[in-house]
């Protein structure tokens, strides 16, 4: 991987927001990411329907959506 900026974006169809982080490569080290459910964004959907995706995915910002990215070590 070129050493720079690279963005990793985690969403699901049918579904509101995503989960977005950044970071700075660095040439010849190699990353792991785990992608798992957000529980928040479920309860929001399903204590409050639409409306509380809705709601949930302004609150959350970048890292809003059904998923998300956990840098692994």
């Amino acid at each position: 991987m070129p050493a720079g900026t690279v963005t990793l974006i985690a969403w699901q169809s049918l579904d509101i927001g995503q989960y977005k982080i950044e970071f700075k490569a660095v040439p010849g080290k190699t990353y792991a990411f785990d992608v798992s459910p957000r529980t928040e964004h479920k309860v929001a959907g399903i204590l409050f329907g639409l409306s509380g995706l809705f709601v949930e995915t302004v609150a959350s910002g970048e890292h809003a959506g059904g998923f998300k990215i956990t840098p692994v070590q």
